[in-house]
């Protein structure tokens, strides 16, 4: 039996009309959703292609048609231009912050395995990175990151996380750039490096019939968290169900569908990383302010 975890069918999870755009090369894949509301390539042409040539009255017509509407546009642009210099703070306020994750896949696991959850995050309008490391293993590019913030200064927050063993090593990266970043994620995984002493809010999320997490190894190094920590545990959830890529050997089996289990993490990732989640203070629960309601215990060690 291979020890090597493919993805399975990640052909299906980018249908051309997710218009999601991706972005893939030997150091990673990059799903996010594209800036503006129209798909370029669906815009309008000038109507030769598709329909041929119109008949000159018709195309008079449109003409006219164009011309005015042209100018009832730039009237609008200008009115909208000057409303704008008037009122910059309200401009600012109107456009979103752009939030990049940064994700390290678990040992030997296929990055493409992680693009449904990935996917699912960039619909919400982040943008989602997935790490390609040596020999699919996150501690040979532990610094991969940072390749992908490089290439994406429009993002103004960024997060990593890591699956499994791709969370430590993510981990492992916060510590060291700790000034670059808001957050960690840990899916299946813990911190074995110290990230106590840091500002860094720290969401860990693990299925309840995981069978293949060292529970032993998480709770001894939750001492490593931050005091925005926070802990959640998925109903029937198990340690493949955070992927794509089948049973994993020595898991639990799952009592909730793969798609629940990346669901579920989804919305409580994409509540987590939103600038109206308030961190934890102290020993206080915290009820995440966007997507599903989480009630997330703060973990009792941090």
């Amino acid at each position: 039996m291979s020890d090597y975890y493919h993805a399975s069918e990640t052909e299906t999870y980018l249908p051309a009309s997710s218009g999601l755009s991706v972005v893939e090369n030997d150091r990673y894949i990059a799903v996010s959703s594209p800036d503006g509301t129209e798909d370029a390539a669906n815009a309008p042409g000038d109507g030769t292609d598709a329909v041929g040539a119109p008949d000159n009255n018709a195309d008079a017509a449109n003409a006219t048609d164009a011309v005015e509407n042209a100018s009832d546009e730039q009237d609008s642009a200008e009115d909208a231009a000057g409303e704008a210099a008037a009122h910059p703070d309200d401009s600012a306020v109107q456009t979103p912050a752009r939030v990049g994750i940064v994700l390290y896949p678990g040992a030997k696991v296929d990055p493409h395995a992680y693009v449904p959850l990935v996917v699912d995050l960039a619909e919400r309008g982040m943008l989602c990175a997935i790490i390609k490391a040596p020999f699919n293993l996150a501690f040979f590019d532990i610094d991969a990151a940072q390749a992908v913030m490089a290439d994406h200064p429009e993002v103004q927050t960024w997060w990593v996380g890591g699956h499994s063993l791709g969370g430590v090593a993510a981990s492992q990266f916060a510590a060291n750039h700790a000034d670059e970043l808001e957050g960690v994620i840990l899916l299946a995984s813990y911190a074995a490096t110290d990230l106590s002493d840091t500002h860094l809010q720290v969401l860990q999320v693990y299925g309840t019939n995981d069978l293949v997490l060292n529970r032993e190894s998480m709770e001894k190094n939750a001492v490593n968290l931050s005091s925005v920590s926070t802990t959640l545990a998925i109903e029937g959830g198990n340690h493949a169900g955070f992927g794509a890529y089948g049973p994993q050997a020595g898991d639990g089996g799952a009592e909730i569908s793969a798609e629940e289990q990346r669901k579920e993490t989804a919305d409580a990732i994409a509540a987590f990383v939103s600038p109206d989640n308030k961190p934890l203070e102290n020993d206080e629960s915290a009820v995440l302010s966007q997507g599903d309601s989480y009630e997330l215990a703060q973990n009792p060690n941090a």
